[in-house]
Formats: structure tokens, C-alpha cells, sequence
């Protein structure tokens, strides 16, 4: 039994070189900024002043969506019991062509 010959395993290509002013660049910013954790700097972009973030405004969000809900089926539960005379809507009346504005 012959063995196939293996496939040459290819290298991925090396990086693109740094240009040098990149790097300066690179360099003023952790010298300005640190270095940065990520999850901080993401932590405080997502931050408000006061404290908020985006979980909390939405479960603000979801409370105030659940109290408009209880009071929309209380409305609608209200209007299902009332006992309304009111006259019923008239059919609507058809239209001629000739009488649609162009």
C-alpha cells in the first residue's frame, strides 16, 4: 500500500510591518491614556454620569412597558363592561371614479 504524498502545509503571511508613525502614535496614546483594560473602557463608554448603564435603562424600560400594559387591559376590560348606547357607524358609501380627483 503507497502512502499519497502530503499536502504542503501552507504558512499564513507575515503581519504588515508598523509604520514608524503608528507607532508614535500608538506610543503618545498609552502615554496619555495608559493602558487601558478594555472591559473598563467599555464599562465607562456605556456609563452615564449618574451611574446609568444600558441595563439598567432597560429594565426601567421593562417596568414602565409592564405598568402601561396593566393599565391598557384595565381601559380595555372598563370599555367591555360599559353599556354604551351609542348608535352604530353608518356603512360606507361608495365611491364613483369620475367623482376621485386626478
Amino acid at each position: 500500500m503507497s502512502q499519497r504524498p502530503k499536502p504542503p502545509v501552507k504558512k499564513p503571511p507575515p503581519p504588515p510591518p508598523v509604520e514608524e508613525e503608528e507607532e508614535e502614535e500608538m506610543e503618545e496614546f498609552e502615554e496619555e491614556f495608559g493602558e487601558a483594560d478594555l472591559l473598563d473602557a467599555l464599562g465607562s463608554w456605556f456609563t452615564t454620569e449618574e451611574g446609568d448603564t444600558v441595563a439598567s435603562a432597560l429594565v426601567g424600560l421593562k417596568s414602565a412597558v409592564e405598568m402601561q400594559n396593566k393599565i391598557l387591559i384595565k381601559i380595555l376590560s372598563a370599555m367591555g363592561k360599559s353599556q354604551c348606547k351609542c348608535p352604530p357607524a353608518p356603512p360606507p358609501t361608495p365611491v364613483a371614479e369620475e367623482d376621485i380627483p386626478a
